[in-house]
């Protein structure tokens, strides 16, 4: 059963991370580091801070590696 588990989170997140990766390709690196008003922060560090999360809860959390 864990190795279905692991299998289904990581086709999950491969999938995420790859619509993740189209979107920011449509953006340009001007625009993806400017707030906008009303937006606290820009969709760049928004994905910066998902992708750290991700690397936090994928290596501490699951990895248990410290």
């Amino acid at each position: 059963m864990e190795e279905s588990f692991i299998a289904d989170i990581s086709e999950i997140l491969h999938r995420d991370l790859e619509a993740l990766i189209q979107e920011i390709n449509l953006i340009s690196e001007e625009n993806l580091w400017k707030s906008h008003p009303g937006v606290i922060n820009s969709f760049g560090t928004i994905a910066f801070h998902l992708c750290g999360n991700l690397r936090y809860f994928i290596g501490e959390v699951l990895g248990k590696d410290g």
